[in-house]
């Protein structure tokens, strides 16, 4: 009955007009030496027409969805123009290469940016690999897999593919764009980061549930979101959700003046985190449903993958000896490449945050151990 009430798949598109995800944009990377997919929406039965590198390929939109294939390309650094065509519209993208293209996934160390690492500065003033590319995408979690993500803008810096130049380079992630910084100087070969990262996920994030579902230390997991979930649905939703946040500032206040007036430190305020839907934040499944879900047709080279620090915290180890292998597995799954090369960067050892030493003792050494 509960699975009823849980967030339906999106479905971004309006299926009488013509509609390309938004993961396909100006300025992107196809992929080079694989038969590359493309898909979207479109009218019932309409004929689409996709025009790119001197192929013409066309199919039929079978209710609402059509996707097309093209043949294998070499990789290639001139700028030309993809072009949809049905009898609803047209869609053309400009300036799209040909090149590697590679997911990079994982929690803050992958998703921290280039303006935000070392000799920053000099870094972002000095890029100039205008034929690497990167998109990242918007953090979104959801509790069924998704077809789409959103925009706010065709200049946000989420999910808009930017070049790795001075004016656009700061939001990369800093270790995709020395990676593919190293890739581009040694191929010779346009590059694409798809940058999925979330700072503080944890692997079974990144897992489809039917993967989670019988691995025994995801239990408490699964059933501590299935009981958040509840609580909010019988809450009353949005309306209740807001309702408490209004009763709980309101007690707030006056805790907060009577700590002021009796010299006392004030208590933390009431974060609006706390009144929002489950399904819409961190769970088991709910970035794979999310993030990954919505460009899982995606043809790529390869994933890197930088997270487990989350995991290393309390109790978080004791399901990655399953959930860390199944990022894995799912990843190659959903992408339909059993043999997908996926890079896996080890997390450093962990130390004590009080007294920064190392600590032989920590959760840490299970998580890097499991990595290798």
């Amino acid at each position: 009955m509960l699975a009823l009430l849980l967030i339906l798949s999106s479905a971004p598109q309006d299926p009488s007009e013509l509609a390309l995800p938004k993961i396909f944009g100006d300025h992107m990377v196809l992929q080079s030496e694989k038969p590359v997919r493309l898909w979207g929406w479109a009218k019932a039965e309409e004929e689409v027409t996709v025009t790119f590198a001197g192929q013409i390929e066309k199919t039929r939109a079978k209710n609402g969805r059509w996707s097309i294939q093209l043949n294998s390309m070499a990789a290639s650094f001139e700028p030309r123009e993809l072009m949809v065509r049905a009898s609803s519209g047209v869609i053309t993208l400009r300036d799209v290469l040909v090149g590697e293209v590679w997911v990079c996934g994982g929690q803050s160390n992958m998703e921290w940016t280039l303006r935000s690492s070392r000799d920053a500065d000099l870094e972002v003033m000095s890029a100039d690999s205008p034929a690497i590319r990167f998109i990242r995408l918007p953090k979104i979690a959801r509790a069924e897999p998704q077809e789409d993500f959103p925009v706010k803008s065709d200049t946000s810096p989420e999910g808009n593919w930017r070049r790795c130049i001075p004016e656009q380079v700061e939001n990369c992630t800093a270790v995709g764009y020395y990676f593919a910084r190293r890739l581009h100087r040694r191929l010779k070969r346009p590059v694409g980061l798809i940058d999925t990262s979330w700072g503080g996920t944890m692997a079974q994030h990144w897992v489809t549930k039917e993967t989670l579902a019988p691995i025994a230390a995801m239990k408490p997991y699964l059933e501590r979101y299935q009981q958040d979930l509840r609580t909010w649905i019988d809450g009353g939703r949005e309306a209740g959700a807001e309702q408490r946040h209004k009763a709980d500032l309101k007690a707030w206040e006056v805790e907060r003046d009577k700590a002021q007036n009796e010299g006392r430190r004030v208590p933390g305020k009431p974060s609006p985190n706390r009144y929002t839907d489950p399904a819409s934040k961190g769970q088991p499944g709910g970035m794979m449903n999310g993030v990954i879900r919505p460009i899982d047709k995606m043809t790529l080279r390869g994933v890197i993958f930088y997270q487990g620090e989350n995991n290393s915290f309390t109790v978080g180890w004791k399901p990655f000896p399953e959930t860390f292998p199944a990022v894995i597995s799912d990843w190659r799954r959903v992408f339909g490449e059993a043999d997908l090369p996926f890079g896996i960067i080890q997390i450093a050892g962990w130390s004590n945050r009080r007294s920064m030493t190392y600590d032989m003792n920590h959760h840490c050494d299970i998580i890097t151990e499991i990595q290798f």
